[in-house]
């Protein structure tokens, strides 16, 4: 009975991991700078990510602009891009298999 339930307790973590590796990907947190000064209509806060670019400014208006054109990306950025998609697409087939050794599942 203990091995079954660390079983699952394995499988909930690798879950919340490949949750949390999605999330990284689609968050736009991967570089912050913030401007210490402020006046009307300036940015307080630039973030930038993977698939877009967004933008804080002291009015609290909010503005997100998407990075359509894959090839006038910078190089660094692309493989970024694919080792993400690429560790998602790994955790996910992972997952499910290991829902097929569990303990607790039949097959």
């Amino acid at each position: 009975m203990l091995s079954a339930a660390v079983q699952i307790l394995a499988f909930a973590l690798a879950l919340l991991g490949a949750l949390g590796t999605t999330m990284a990907t689609l968050l736009p947190n991967w570089k912050v700078s913030i401007n210490g000064w402020s006046s009307i209509m300036t940015p307080i806060s630039r973030m930038q990510g993977l698939w877009m670019d967004c933008v804080w400014y002291s009015s609290g208006i909010f503005s997100c602009t998407m990075k359509n054109s894959m090839l006038s990306l910078p190089a660094y950025l692309q493989t970024t891009r694919a080792a993400m998609v690429l560790s998602c697409m790994v955790a996910s087939f992972g997952l499910c298999l290991a829902s097929l050794g569990l303990k607790c599942t039949r097959w």
